[in-house]
């Protein structure tokens, strides 16, 4: 596959379930650990160009021939990579808390195992760092391009979110109030926008705040 990046430095990473018991010395043989964003600072990103190769084009992450020093054993080695080297990395499993499908990989080493979504792997290996977020740009979460991903902080990530599935009103933000519609903007606490007496007006007023606010075009659609 042509453009596939390296990244920096060298990795051990290792596809959720079987694989992630089959490639890990015995030491490190431990459940995917599905940790908060800062435990990734503890992976080193040299460690994880050493087994896989990132195509920045078509968003892929693909097993490379990982090195004996990955496994516990020159045969787990062998087995893992004639299984696995040059396909793609991961599996598809829906988020509950994101109502959407991510592709998510188990990084096994000696930082323990830890699940970690794809988009999250494909930046680290193309630009060399862990931001608090990855964000993706047109909202599809299954599109891993370079292009379609950006840093971001868990504000600007609230600003680039589909219609929430609990929202009646279909407009972020407004909900039912009596005989009016009430208005809310985003933070902690929400800030109130007012109450207005038709749903129109109540959408003007949110979608202005929006527009205030830096909220991007695509946020409030609703989910397919």
């Amino acid at each position: 596959m042509a453009g596939l990046t390296r990244g920096r430095g060298g990795g051990a990473a290792c596809r959720m379930g079987d694989q992630c018991r089959n490639n890990a010395a015995p030491s490190r043989r431990a459940a995917c650990d599905r940790g908060p964003g800062s435990e990734m600072q503890m992976i080193p990103i040299e460690y994880l160009v050493e087994c896989l190769d990132y195509d920045p084009v078509g968003g892929q992450l693909i097993w490379r021939s990982r090195p004996l020093g990955h496994f516990g054993s020159r045969r787990s080695a062998s087995v893992f990579n004639s299984q696995f080297a040059g396909k793609e990395a991961g599996s598809v499993s829906f988020k509950k808390s994101a109502g959407a499908e991510y592709r998510k990989v188990c990084i096994s080493g000696p930082f323990g195992s830890k699940t970690i979504e794809a988009h999250r792997l494909a930046y680290a290996i193309y630009h060399g760092d862990w931001p608090e977020m990855v964000d993706h740009f047109d909202g599809n979460t299954l599109n891993n391009r370079i292009s379609n991903l950006r840093p971001a902080t868990r504000s600007v990530n609230g600003r680039n979110r589909r219609l929430a599935r609990h929202n009646t009103s279909g407009v972020p933000g407004v909900s039912r109030n009596g005989s009016g519609w009430i208005v809310y903007g985003g933070g902690s606490p929400k800030e109130y926008l007012g109450r207005f007496p038709t749903i129109f007006e109540a959408a003007c007023a949110r979608k202005g705040y929006e527009l205030r606010s830096g909220y991007t075009l695509r946020h409030g659609e609703i989910r397919p």
